[in-house]
């Protein structure tokens, strides 16, 4: 869930920060959020600035440019 679409209209950090998320999902081999049963409780973890732990076995420039990715959509 990307933190503007809440209640507004898609924008440019939306979609940074939507790739930031496809960014990690592939360097984690996981699914984002897959944990959070519910859509709008990632809604509110988002809106709130929670972020997703990145594994130390993601290498750390791949890490910024994800990290780096979510500071934008804010």
């Amino acid at each position: 869930i990307m933190p503007s679409l809440v209640g507004s209209e898609m924008c440019i950090r939306d979609s940074i920060y939507a790739a930031s998320i496809v960014l990690y999902e592939l360097a984690t081999e996981r699914i984002a959020y897959s944990d959070v049963v519910a859509p709008e409780l990632i809604a509110n973890l988002v809106a709130k600035g929670e972020r997703l732990t990145i594994p130390d076995s993601v290498p750390s420039r791949f890490a910024k440019i994800i990290v780096d990715g979510w500071q934008q959509g804010l």
